[in-house]
């Protein structure tokens, strides 16, 4: 399964779950940066390496959109 379609579904749970909107947005918007970032890669690719590149890009690169 790629993260787009996982990302998709866990929003899905969120919402079924009765989350608020707006967490569900904001998880949206997390989602997209990481999936921007490693490109949209099957979840058994994603090693450990890869989020703690993407984590060292948000402390050091990321400039959100305002």
């Amino acid at each position: 399964m790629k993260l787009t379609k996982a990302r998709e579904g866990f929003l899905l749970f969120l919402g079924s779950d009765g989350y608020a909107k707006a967490t569900i947005r904001l998880y949206g918007i997390c989602l997209n940066t990481m999936i921007t970032y490693l490109g949209d890669l099957k979840i058994h690719k994603v090693s450990e390496d890869d989020l703690r590149r993407f984590m060292y890009y948000l402390r050091t690169d990321y400039r959100p959109y305002r």
